[in-house]
C-alpha cells in the first residue's frame, strides 16, 4: 500500500487487496464473531488453527483500515470494525486493557467452539439455510473434523446471489439476518480459554488500531477505547515511572522490554492525532527519553536493558516476525517525534538504527518490512499537516479529508489558535493561524509549505500530492 501510493504502481494494490481479500473470505476469519485466528494450515486460509492472538487482530484492523483510505470500499472498514467489536466485546480486561489470547481447543477439540454441521445450520437458518448453505460452502460431510463445517466465502456475494437466482441485497439481508443468531447460539457453547495476561507491548498495537479506526471511520467509541486503554497502561503499567512487560490481575511485572516501549511510544502518537491532547504527545516524548537512555547503544537498540536478567549477549532482534521488531517501530517513532519537534536528535539516532541493520537490509530485506517502511519514511518527504481551529470553532470539514485521504508518511496536528502549550511541544504550529477566523489548513513539507487554506476540496488535492523518492 505504500509503494502503492507512492508509486501508483497498479500491481502494488493489486498484490495487498487481493491478500485482504483472501483473508477476510477465508476460515481464518470468524465470520460469525469478528477477528481473526492466528494462522491457516492451507494455501486457501480455510482451515485455520483457531487461537486468536490479540496482536494479530490488532494489526489486522490497522490493514485493512488502510486498505479502506486506499480504496474507499466499505468492506474493508466493516472487517475492521467488527475485528475491533470483538476485542471490545471478549477480550477486554476488567481491570482495563486486552487480554493476549483465546485458546484453540474447547471441550477437547480444537476449533469445536468455531464450526457447524449441515444440520446445525439448517436449523438455526430456517428459510435461509439455503443461502448460507451457498454463501459458506457447506456441505453434509464437511470440511473439517468430525463431519464439522468451518466456515468460509470461497464466492463472492454476486457470484452466491447467480447461482441462487437471487439478489445480491438478499444475501446479504439473510445474512443480517442468521448471523447474529449464530453468535447467539455459540455464546452458550463452551468457551475457550482465555489467556488473561495484559500485555504491555500487544495492548499498544491495540491502542494504535482503535486510535486509527477513530481517526478514519470518526467512531467515538473506538476513540475512547483507546485512550482508556492508554490511560490504563500509564498508570498501572509503570512502577516508579519504569515501564513493566504485563499487567495481571491490575499488577505490573517484570521489566519492559524494548518493544514493550517502543510499540507505546507508535501508540501513543497514533493517539495524539485522533485524539489531539497535547498530552499523549509529551507522553510520548518521555518514553522516548527513557528509552533510548536504556535500550540505546552505538548499534542501534537492544531488545533488553542491563536491568533484566544476566544474558550472555544483548541481542538486538532485529528482524520482523509475527510483530515488528521493536528497533523497526523505534525508528519510524524517532522520524514523526523529528517532524513534530524539530528536534535533529530524534533523525541522527534513526539514522544510527538504519546504520546498525545496513547488512541485514542488504542481504535479507523481507525479514523487516517494518524497517523497510522507516526507511521510506526516512527517504520520503513527509506531510507536516497542521489545522489550526479558532477558539470554539471545529475543523470537522478539513478533518473530515484528512481522514480519506491515505498519506503513511505524515504527522497530524491539529490546535487551538494561540494555544501555547501545543506551541512549547511542536514548534511547527508558530505563525500558523486560523485565517479569517476560519478553521485553516497548512501542509508543509520540511520548509516548504503550501498555500495556507480554509478549502476542504483544496486540503483534499494538497494532501494527494506525491513525490517520487
Amino acid at each position: 500500500l505504500h509503494h502503492h501510493r507512492r508509486t501508483a504502481d497498479a500491481r502494488s494494490l493489486e498484490m495487498a487487496v487481493t491478500t485482504l481479500d483472501r483473508i477476510a473470505a477465508g476460515g481464518i476469519h470468524d465470520h460469525v464473531g469478528g477477528g481473526f485466528h492466528r494462522y491457516t494450515v492451507d494455501d486457501k486460509w480455510r482451515v485455520p488453527h483457531f487461537e486468536k492472538m490479540l496482536y494479530d487482530n490488532a494489526q489486522l484492523a490497522s490493514a485493512y483500515l488502510s486498505a479502506y483510505q486506499v480504496t474507499g470500499r466499505e468492506v474493508y472498514a466493516t472487517v475492521a470494525r467488527r475485528t475491533l467489536d470483538y476485542l471490545r466485546r471478549e477480550m477486554r480486561a476488567e481491570t482495563g486493557g486486552f487480554y493476549s489470547a483465546s485458546d484453540a481447543d474447547s471441550e477437547g477439540h480444537e476449533g469445536s467452539y468455531f464450526v457447524w454441521t449441515a444440520a446445525e445450520l439448517d436449523r438455526i437458518a430456517g428459510s435461509d439455510a439455503a443461502i448460507i448453505r451457498e454463501v459458506f460452502a457447506v456441505t453434509v460431510g464437511g470440511n473439517f473434523e468430525r463431519g464439522n463445517n468451518i466456515l468460509w466465502r470461497p464466492a463472492s456475494t454476486a457470484e452466491v446471489s447467480t447461482r441462487l437466482r437471487t439478489t445480491p441485497e438478499a444475501v446479504e439481508a439473510a445474512l443480517g439476518r442468521v448471523l447474529p443468531t449464530l453468535r447467539a447460539v455459540r455464546e452458550r457453547r463452551t468457551k475457550p480459554f482465555v489467556d488473561r495476561k495484559v500485555l504491555v507491548a500487544w495492548n499498544a498495537l491495540a491502542i494504535s488500531a482503535f486510535a486509527r479506526a477513530a481517526a478514519i471511520l470518526d467512531d467515538a467509541d473506538d476513540r475512547e477505547t483507546a485512550k482508556q486503554t492508554a490511560h490504563m497502561l500509564l498508570e498501572r503499567g509503570r512502577v516508579a515511572g519504569v515501564l513493566k512487560h504485563a499487567i495481571v490481575d491490575g499488577v505490573a511485572s517484570g521489566d519492559g522490554f524494548l518493544d514493550d516501549h517502543a510499540f507505546l511510544i507508535a501508540a501513543l502518537l497514533e493517539l495524539y492525532e485522533a485524539d489531539p491532547d497535547v498530552a499523549w504527545l509529551r507522553e510520548a516524548i518521555e518514553l522516548q527519553r527513557r528509552m533510548d537512555a536504556a535500550f540505546g547503544d552505538r548499534q542501534g537498540y537492544r531488545f533488553t536493558t542491563s536491568s533484566h536478567d544476566t544474558l550472555a549477549v544483548r541481542d538486538g532482534l532485529d528482524q520482523d516476525d509475527a510483530i515488528p521488531a521493536g528497533s523497526s517501530v523505534a525508528a519510524a517513532n524517532l522520524l514523526k517525534l523529528y517532524e513534530l519537534t524539530g528536534n535533529d536528535a530524534y533523525r541522527t539516532r534513526a539514522a544510527g538504527t538504519f546504520k546498525a541493520s545496513a547488512a541485514l537490509l542488504a542481504r535479507a530485506p523481507g525479514a523487516v518490512p517494518a524497517l523497510l517502511t522507516a526507511l521510506e519514511l526516512s527517504l520520503d518527504k513527509p506531510k507536516q499537516i497542521v489545522l489550526v481551529v479558532p477558539a470554539g470553532g471545529s475543523n470537522a470539514d478539513l478533518l473530515a479529508r484528512v481522514r480519506k485521504a491515505y498519506v503513511p508518511n505524515r504527522v497530524l496536528v491539529q490546535v487551538t489558535e494561540g494555544d501555547a502549550a501545543v506551541q512549547a511541544v511542536v514548534p511547527l504550529v508558530e505563525g500558523k493561524v486560523a485565517r479569517g477566523g476560519k478553521p485553516t489548513a497548512y501542509v508543509c513539507v520540511g520548509t516548504h509549505c503550501e498555500q495556507p487554506t480554509t478549502d476542504p476540496e483544496q486540503l483534499a488535492q494538497q494532501l494527494a500530492k506525491t513525490e517520487p523518492l
